[in-house]
């Protein structure tokens, strides 16, 4: 039913509508660099993803903001933040949360659920997303959203 000839163009009106709003509700200005980052549903996949997102983040943000980055044009990190989308009640929220109390986030942090589908409107805001594979990787492609899709496998995989 979607046309084809104009489905790209709205699509891109479609986000830029939601991202816009997103980062109003959530005092967020246009410029703001904002990371989107799902360490997935089950326990494992969060616990495998967390250390790995937070280090990454961390060194993102030493390395490209004010006072740490070499660049004279570097942001505050203030102007950094990471949105943690976690399935409420699910045992990856249970260990994401668990991991975060015990090991601090680097820079500001929002969370959200699938409640009213609030991770897609954050997915819809963010600059770029960093997902554990499944059904959320098909949602960001779907909506030509940059994302990273991250995987537990063996080398041989």
């Amino acid at each position: 039913m979607a046309s084809k000839k104009y489905m790209a163009a709205d699509l891109e009106k479609g986000v830029e509508n939601i991202r816009s709003k997103w980062r109003e509700a959530h005092q967020l200005p246009d410029d703001q660099t904002v990371i989107f980052f799902a360490p997935g549903n089950e326990a494992v996949e969060a616990e495998f993803t967390m250390e790995t997102v937070r280090r990454g983040v961390k060194e993102f943000l030493l390395k490209y903001s004010a006072p740490t980055s070499m660049s004279a044009k570097a942001r505050p990190s203030s102007s950094f933040t990471t949105v943690i989308s976690l399935q409420r009640g699910s045992e990856g929220e249970k260990a994401a949360r668990e991991y975060l109390n015990n090991h601090p986030w680097h820079g500001q942090v929002i969370f959200v659920s699938d409640e009213n589908n609030a991770h897609f409107d954050a997915m819809c805001a963010a600059d770029f997303g960093i997902i554990y594979d499944g059904q959320m990787i098909s949602s960001a492609a779907a909506c030509h959203l940059p994302t990273m899709n991250l995987l537990k496998m063996r080398m041989h995989h």
